[in-house]
């Protein structure tokens, strides 16, 4: 079995055999649903089929991004783009038309070589694909992240990852008629974010966020898909797909292919050298996540994941913790040279 491995910058322990690293919130977040304003952000947005190589560039007033939500600025610092894409739906795969949007870094340039990491976010349910960039201040984040030096340009995306019908999918391929979120994420948005901006497309180079239901996804995806992602942040996660979304799969053999909680356990399931892992979970939260997030942390060790676990007892289910904690899991996962 391979050695428990958890890092800190701060103060590690030894409870139970494991290295567990405990921190308090840092207080950086804003209120969940604040929203940054005061000075204008470029952005724009167009319609499209993923599998297209459609140019985004139609221009977005900022009072239309009012409208989503969705209103930054720099403070000080040099402000990246956000922009909405208009997702048509695609009927096999069970999706309805949506927004994804898109933060791109100050200086990016289409007619340029440079090429940029890209961040994944996924949101919880009931939740929408604006989440990120509206309860987490996200594209502010960046911009200062960025501009301090912290963590590298980067390109951050959010799509949609529930539907009218179902919104916790847990990022499933359902096998009783329900949605293929899965296959959605790994054969349309990522081949399609690497065709139309400046990406490095491989794994060492794809981040993975996720808040609750969103959590999941990031972790399952993860494991499942070891070659297309390196690395994961999970904000109150949960070691199976849950009631909600049990209906989508078949059985409970399907069930426990997708329960990261059990095939973790399962040492004929390979995880590869290489990835990382930061978790963090509310103390307050009255759902499962607070024991499930450390319980995933401890499991990803026992099999040589990076592993960096920061409960947060003082805080709650909400956009507020996920605030808290984003800068460190970025620092950390986007540094692969630490």
């Amino acid at each position: 079995m391979s050695q428990k491995r958890f890092v800190s910058r701060h103060r590690v322990y030894s409870a139970a055999g494991i290295l567990v690293l405990v921190l308090c919130a840092w207080g950086v977040g804003v209120p969940g649903g604040a929203v940054s304003t005061g000075g204008s952000r470029a952005s724009s947005v167009t319609s499209v089929l993923l599998q297209d190589d459609t140019s985004v560039a139609d221009p977005m007033t900022s009072q239309e991004m009012a409208s989503q939500g969705v209103v930054v600025t720099g403070n000080g610092v040099d402000t990246g783009s956000v922009t909405a894409v208009a997702v048509d739906g695609d009927s096999g795969l069970g999706t309805e038309d949506s927004l994804t949007f898109v933060y791109t870094p100050p200086a990016y340039d289409a007619r340029s070589s440079t090429r940029y990491p890209v961040i994944y976010l996924l949101h919880g349910t009931p939740g929408q694909s604006s989440d990120w960039f509206v309860g987490a201040a996200l594209a502010s984040r960046l911009d200062r992240l960025i501009d301090d030096g912290v963590i590298p340009p980067v390109i951050a995306v959010s799509p949609e990852i529930s539907t009218p019908e179902v919104s916790d999918t847990r990022c499933l391929d359902s096998t009783t008629g329900g949605p293929l979120i899965d296959t959605y994420l790994t054969q349309n948005v990522v081949p399609w974010v690497d065709e139309t901006y400046h990406t490095y497309a491989d794994a060492d180079h794809r981040v993975l966020m996720g808040f609750s239901m969103g959590a999941f996804c990031a972790t399952n995806l993860l494991f499942q898909h070891q070659d297309m992602f390196s690395s994961a942040a999970a904000m109150a996660d949960y070691g199976e797909p849950g009631p909600d979304a049990a209906p989508l799969l078949a059985d409970d053999v399907e069930y426990e292919q997708q329960s990261p909680a059990s095939y973790l356990t399962d040492p004929y399931f390979e995880v590869r050298e290489g990835l990382r892992f930061y978790l963090t979970v509310g103390g307050q939260s009255l759902d499962d996540d607070v024991e499930d997030t450390p319980l995933l942390a401890e499991l990803a060790a026992e099999r040589g994941v990076l592993v960096v676990y920061e409960p947060d007892d003082e805080a709650d289910h909400d956009w507020q913790m996920v605030s808290d904690h984003v800068d460190q899991a970025l620092e950390m996962l986007l540094n692969r040279g630490t």
